[in-house]
């Protein structure tokens, strides 16, 4: 049973619900209670967005739209390219919240592959000798002296990198590593 308040209350009460004003401002101006104010609610049928509570997310939906197409086209590359891009533009915007919006958008993190850059030169070159010696038989290799060279980082690290995909988008230039080989026999 609603408490009884006068009709001049009860029409103001009706207009400021329509507008979708909160129950406590109504109540605040009009009434004792929010339950008042959501009882009549209930009683006249009035459809009330629901409220979502939480705080407000810091990125739009255009700004989301935005970061999946500069991913998807390469212009942004790292969930740090990402952050740093889109910091400038929302001040409060932290790494994990850059992280979880591209998680959303439905990209996944890979790590990057490492693949020999090579000319079409160094590819004929790697076939021709690949070619010479296919038929080559056990005997032949072990005459094959291998050295264990040390590995030096001339490039950076060789740390793992990734890139963010969408699942079952095809590899990108810019989704591999391309090493350079310290000997080359031009």
């Amino acid at each position: 049973m609603t408490h009884s308040v006068s009709q001049g209350t009860q029409n103001n009460l009706g207009v400021l619900l329509e507008i979708g004003l909160y129950y406590e401002k109504i109540a605040n101006r009009l009434t004792p209670s929010k339950t008042i104010v959501h009882r009549y609610c209930k009683k006249w049928n009035i459809q009330r967005p629901d409220n979502t509570g939480g705080r407000p997310q810091i990125l739009t939906e255009a700004s989301k739209s935005l970061m999946k197409r500069m991913v998807i086209l390469g212009r942004l590359k790292s969930g740090v390219e990402v952050f740093d891009y889109f910091k400038a533009i929302y001040p409060r915007l932290t790494y994990n919240t850059t992280l979880n919006a591209l998680k959303s958008l439905g990209f996944k993190a890979r790590p990057k592959r490492k693949v020999p850059l090579l000319s079409a030169k160094h590819r004929k070159a790697h076939l021709k000798w690949a070619l010479a010696h296919k038929y080559w038989t056990i005997d032949d290799w072990r005459k094959v002296i291998f050295s264990d060279e040390s590995k030096i980082n001339v490039w950076g690290s060789d740390g793992v990198e990734f890139y963010w995909s969408l699942p079952g988008s095809p590899l990108q230039p810019h989704h591999v590593i391309p090493t350079i080989p310290l000997i080359t026999t031009d």
